[in-house]
C-alpha cells in the first residue's frame, strides 16, 4: 500500500511517466525504498520506513491510462 501512497504523493508535485521503478531493499532492520523514473522529467527519492517485514526486489508500476498495474520484476 505505501507504493501507492508514494505515487499519488508525487502525482501533486510532479509529472509522471507510464512507468514508475521502486527498488526496495532492508536497511538496518527497516524498508529502504527508491522511487525513480526516467521520463519525462527524471527523479529519483529514498525512503526509509520501520516495518515489522522487509522485502528485497525491484517493482514496477505501469499506468496504461485507464489502469495501474504493479508488477514484480523477477516474474518478467
Amino acid at each position: 500500500m505505501i507504493l501507492w501512497e508514494l505515487i499519488d504523493r508525487e502525482k501533486q508535485n510532479t509529472k509522471l511517466d507510464y512507468l514508475q521503478i521502486f527498488r526496495l531493499s532492508k536497511e538496518n532492520s527497516k524498508q529502504r525504498i527508491v522511487h525513480e523514473q526516467e521520463q519525462p522529467k527524471p527523479f529519483k527519492k529514498t525512503y526509509v520506513y520501520r516495518m515489522p517485514e522487509t522485502f528485497t526486489g525491484k517493482i514496477y508500476v505501469i499506468d496504461d491510462g485507464d489502469h495501474e498495474t504493479m508488477l514484480l520484476a523477477e516474474k518478467y
